[in-house]
């Protein structure tokens, strides 16, 4: 049975030499790390395997965030976002008989304050009207995937280019077409069918696909969809003695929103994949690397191939501290790329489901710690303190059908993005099982 696995306990192994006249294996010791007890002995890179598991799509429906934007990724491919959504009527018609005259409409989009690439150089958004409706064929399902597409006018409802500044909560205005926006006050003015219930508009006006342009933006974007400022918007004057501006919205239906994510893996070590198909590639298929990216459903597996032959060495063995170190491939984390703020490890079984996430005493996720060279960039490390779980895969011995899996903190998801590629043991800077062994 799979234990959570915690670093602060250092879990008793007594392990039985294998019958006598069994071959041992080879195995290259390092010096004592500790001159004071020769019984210790140091391996500072024990062999570890990695590789890249992927799935062929993930749920991105209600996360309530709308992705939209391009990423040239010179690591794991050129990035496409973009969310389907559809639209709630007013819960109250405030222009029902009144004398109104229409100014304008927009899609107005409120920043998560999540983003990724370069916001140097404008976004252009567009809004597409979708010609077929936001459903599943079982109509209680409301689980989209990131691979799921429905269809969209070619003709764009509206278009903007703007500098992105996510951090600073500006809202997005895209300016869509006035007769749309005339033709929809009209409807809430006379009470029309079109506008009577909600499965009576969603037949009007199936929602929207919004997205970006693939020519000029570099970025990948975020928005709050359940905000209050996240709608459609309709700018209208209300005439009488003294005349006052007002705005009536349509918001986001949040169970019928989800982003579709897509990448162009050509030129990439991800190439050997197959789209929307759920594999593992070994690091010698992607070039001696691995890779982990939130928005593409990818993840790192890492093995330890021959810790059972640990067992081979005396009566008793015991380790001390293992310590595994991961740092990002050198030049894959430059501006504006980045690295991960928080990696996890997990216990993955025979079908690379998570099992476990590594974790304290105190039962808190070990994100491990990270230390950043910000001079050069080649030192900056994640290193994890995994004695007990390593005692664990070597109880478990060859027999085990678990291994382990790096993940970024979010997992897969389509409201941030997180990515990281790391060398495998054939390359400089290559991951690393630190062991400290007593009674080799």
């Amino acid at each position: 049975m799979i234990k959570k696995y915690t670093s602060a306990t250092l879990l008793t192994l007594t392990l039985i030499v294998f019958a006598a006249g069994c071959t041992k294996t080879d195995i290259t010791f390092g010096a004592s790390d500790d001159e004071s007890d020769p019984g210790i002995v140091y391996l500072d890179n024990y062999a570890a395997d990695i590789s890249t598991f992927k799935v062929d799509s993930f749920v991105t429906s209600g996360k309530s965030v709308i992705a939209a934007g391009y990423y040239r990724d010179p690591v794991f491919g050129n990035i496409t976002t973009g969310s389907y959504a559809e639209f709630s009527i007013p819960v109250t018609n405030d222009v029902l008989g009144k004398n109104v005259t229409f100014d304008s409409v927009a899609l107005v989009l409120l920043p998560s304050g999540n983003y990724y690439g370069d916001t140097t150089i404008p976004v252009s958004f567009s809004a597409s009207p979708l010609t077929e409706n936001i459903k599943n064929e079982d109509e209680t399902n409301t689980d989209f995937y990131n691979s799921r597409k429905f269809s969209k006018s070619p003709v764009l409802l509206g278009s903007v280019s703007t500098l992105l500044r996510p951090q600073k909560g500006i809202p997005i205005h895209i300016r869509l077409n006035d007769n749309f926006g005339s033709e929809l006050l009209n409807k809430l003015r006379t009470n029309a069918t079109d506008i009577k219930s909600q499965s009576d508009f969603i037949k009007y006006f199936k929602g929207l696909y919004i997205g970006t342009d693939t020519i000029n933006t570099n970025s990948l974007a975020y928005f709050n969809a359940s905000d209050t400022n996240t709608a459609i918007r309709i700018y209208y004057r209300l005439n009488g003695v003294q005349f006052a501006s007002k705005t009536t919205d349509f918001k986001v239906n949040t169970t019928n929103q989800f982003n579709h994510i897509s990448c162009d893996y050509t030129g990439t070590g991800l190439s050997v994949f197959t789209p929307f198909k759920t594999q593992v590639k070994t690091s010698k298929q992607t070039g001696n690397r691995a890779f982990l990216h939130s928005n593409l459903g990818t993840r790192i597996k890492i093995s330890f191939p021959t810790l059972e032959k640990l067992k081979e060495y005396g009566n008793y063995v015991k380790i001390i501290k293992a310590e595994l170190i991961i740092k990002p491939t050198p030049g894959t984390t430059k501006y504006p790329d980045q690295f991960p703020g928080a990696l996890n490890i997990y216990i993955a079984d025979e079908n690379n489901s998570l099992v476990s996430v590594l974790s304290d005493s105190e039962g808190n996720t070990i994100n491990g710690t990270l230390q950043v060279d910000y001079l050069y960039g080649e030192q900056t490390q994640y290193s994890f303190d995994i004695t007990g779980l390593i005692e664990e895969l070597i109880d478990a011995g060859k027999f085990s059908k678990y291994s382990l899996m790096l993940t970024n903190s979010s997992l897969f998801s389509s409201t941030v993005t997180e990515r990281l590629a790391i060398n495998d043991q054939t390359i400089s800077n290559g991951i690393q099982l630190k062991l400290h062994i007593l009674g080799l």
